[in-house]
């Protein structure tokens, strides 16, 4: 049987926060190449920075190139309002195509909360480096993530097998696209 596509565990999310996740993005949009300075700007601790920045990237949000840049999902992510049904939107959509998150979580925003347990062991397939409580700790995160992402007002999103962008309908007849 061939062995999974494995990933770095710097992908594996470790902030628990979205708000900070969607932080770095704001930082990074208005200072391009800040990343000396990302705490800084930021207000987390050196640390923390990084990983709201790393989850920024796993989430299709930021990505490296000779620099940390901003991709046009991260700037769909930053014209919602903090804390609204778009940016809960936006942050869905990016969970549901990443595709680190297909792999680990791919039932992380389904009906059913998936097991802290499940989410653990898929995170030890795809990211062997990390330990056995590391995975837990992860697996948490992701946790985290889907009580902050889902909103009872938002209907949840058909599985598609392959990302696309997709539409839905919000509250009070407006229409988003991912």
């Amino acid at each position: 049987m061939p062995r999974p596509k494995t990933f770095p565990t710097t992908s594996i999310p470790q902030r628990d926060a979205l708000k900070d996740v969607r932080r770095v993005v704001e930082v990074l949009a208005e200072h391009p190449g800040a990343l000396g300075s990302l705490a800084e700007l930021t207000g987390l601790e050196p640390r923390h920075a990084d990983y709201a920045r790393y989850a920024a990237q796993t989430l299709g949000s930021v990505t490296e190139d000779d620099e940390w840049i901003v991709t046009p999902s991260g700037r769909k992510l930053i014209s919602e309002g903090v804390g609204s049904l778009g940016e809960r939107s936006r942050f869905r959509i990016a969970i549901e195509q990443s595709p680190l998150m297909r792999k680990v979580a791919p039932d992380l925003l389904g009906e059913a909360r998936p097991k802290k347990a499940t989410l653990a062991a898929r995170i030890r397939r795809y990211a062997p480096g990390l330990g056995e409580g590391t995975a837990a700790r992860r697996a948490q995160t992701l946790l985290a993530w889907r009580e902050q992402a889902l909103d009872p007002r938002i209907p949840l999103l058909p599985r598609d097998p392959a990302p696309t962008e997709a539409v839905f309908s919000l509250p009070f007849g407006r229409t988003c696209t991912g």
